[in-house]
């Protein structure tokens, strides 16, 4: 793909970073075969193709960079339609229903489904091999354009961001809708300019998290202990945030293996205080370890998994095990838990925050958003069992 192309693709992916488009099906490809609403059948048919891009292999790498988190991406391709005009409500939901009654029985999953009052839906899907995202997908429709993207390969929505982050470092002037031929001049020769990546490896903190890791592993927890604080005491106005959140949980395992108590909390603490507002599992099971050291026990059961999204309003399920109370209740795989007894739940932290508060027998009431509904569920909390089945 040559530069223009990749420009371009930039743009794009730019203005649909905004809204949160990122997909990872071709809906004309996959869904064409199958029955939709007549009022979906129409809509899609006056749609006109405006714009299509596929990048993978060497022109991707090129825009990702080194981005860890991206790692796992292989290929993203994009459509682009034009709509002759703006779908009423009524077809909205129709669009809605037929795209989960296509892409439900073929595995996926729905992730989000949303719709404002300026006639935008948002749907994103995923779909998932022994509990790893293989694609995920999302279906933007607005009043006069609907975008398709197709983001393949084991990526996580909180890694989204990131993907963002990187676009907008890849071509910073691009930042508002234009047209193409605004973008260049006859005979212009296009160039990307690539920032520099900063060696963050050769960084003293990332060398002193690295020897941390390697004596705890080892059993030496002191000396372990001590290049941990290293790095968020020594290093603290320098380095990075997930630097001194491994750190900071690496404290506080030494502080375990070395019997003290009262230092592991003190870290968990530190650590919930600091950074307590970024959604991740390393945060989520600090804070249910706090909890635990606080209660002198294991929490009570809910019996649900969740994915971190760091997009979603609520916690996004992933997991229900058998043998616990909420499979018994009829949560499912795919519910979007909001709220616990009226207490908002905007990620999977503040879950095991509430649950941590309640004893084992005590009746919770679940809200679920499943699709477009809001549907109450009563769930009585048990003890952890010995094994989980999932």
């Amino acid at each position: 793909m040559g530069n223009r192309n990749l420009d371009y693709f930039v743009y794009i992916l730019v203005s649909v970073c905004c809204i949160l488009c990122f997909t990872v099906l071709n809906v004309y490809g996959e869904l064409q075969e199958k029955e939709t609403s007549e009022i979906v059948n129409k809509i899609l048919k006056s749609a006109k193709l405006k714009e299509e891009i596929n990048l993978s292999g060497a022109s991707l790498k090129e825009m990702i960079g080194d981005a860890p988190r991206l790692d796992g991406l292989k290929q993203i391709s994009l459509k682009a339609y034009r709509l002759d005009k703006p779908p009423a409500e009524e077809e909205l939901i129709a669009i809605s229903n037929a795209y989960r009654e296509n892409l439900v029985p073929q595995g996926w999953q729905s992730i989000l489904i949303h719709n404002d009052e300026d006639n935008k839906m948002v749907l994103i899907y995923g779909k998932e091999r022994d509990e790893i995202r293989e694609k995920l997908m999302t279906v933007i429709l607005m009043p006069t354009e609907l975008s398709e993207m197709i983001l393949t390969g084991k990526i996580e929505l909180s890694a989204l961001e990131e993907l963002r982050r990187v676009v907008l470092e890849s071509v910073p002037r691009f930042n508002e809708t234009k047209p193409l031929a605004n973008f260049f001049r006859p005979g212009e020769k296009m160039e990307i300019e690539v920032k520099p990546q900063p060696n963050y490896m050769s960084h003293p903190a990332y060398q002193a998290l690295i020897i941390a890791r390697d004596l705890l592993q080892n059993g030496k927890n002191q000396e372990a202990l001590s290049k941990y604080l290293e790095v968020v005491e020594r290093y603290r106005a320098e380095a990075q945030d997930w630097w001194q959140i491994e750190a900071y949980i690496g404290a506080a395992k030494a502080s375990k293996m070395l019997g003290d108590t009262d230092k592991e909390m003190e870290y968990y603490k530190i650590l919930l205080l600091r950074f307590g507002h970024i959604d991740s599992p390393e945060l989520t099971e600090a804070q249910k370890n706090l909890l635990m050291l606080e209660r002198g026990g294991p929490l009570p059961f809910l019996g649900l998994g969740f994915r971190h999204t760091g997009s979603i309003e609520g916690a996004y399920i992933v997991t229900v095990f058998k043998n616990g109370p909420c499979a018994k209740a009829g949560v499912q795989r795919s519910d979007i838990l909001i709220a616990i007894d009226n207490e908002p739940t905007p990620n999977p932290r503040i879950v095991v925050n509430i649950i941590g508060r309640k004893n084992v027998g005590d009746t919770v009431t679940l809200a679920i958003k499943r699709g477009l509904d809001i549907i109450k569920i009563p769930v009585i909390l048990m003890e952890m069992p010995s094994t989980l089945e999932r």
